[in-house]
């Protein structure tokens, strides 16, 4: 698997920290993981109670895929069984990252931020 661009990487961490207004991360921030040629979005809440367990949750929101050969990405949801899909199958979408992101913030199917 080829590594995913720094550049692209770069892009998704600032659009993780633009989504979360800064008096607020405190309590939520919106982050991501690498894997090979995949990138997962996660929700992170603070702890409810942190003088029991301090960990903060995370639930996967989505996950974008980098293809080497075209450079293009694309975007995969993910089902109530933590199943992924294809979002193309659920709506159309470009395959440059500012378009997979632009279509991630702007949910218009409600699949990804409820």
């Amino acid at each position: 698997m080829t590594a995913i661009p720094e550049i692209d990487l770069a892009r998704i961490a600032r659009w993780c920290e633009a989504r979360v207004p800064p008096q607020v991360r405190d309590q939520v921030r919106i982050e991501f993981t690498t894997r090979g040629s995949s990138v997962n979005v996660l929700e992170r809440r603070a702890p409810f109670a942190p003088d029991r367990d301090p960990a903060w949750t995370s639930t996967r929101i989505a996950q974008l895929r980098h293809d080497a050969g075209s450079n293009g990405w694309s975007l995969y949801f993910r089902d109530r069984n933590d199943v992924v899909h294809d979002y193309r199958d659920a709506a159309p979408v470009g395959t440059r990252l500012i378009d997979v992101l632009a279509e991630l913030d702007a949910d218009p199917t409600a699949i990804f931020w409820g």
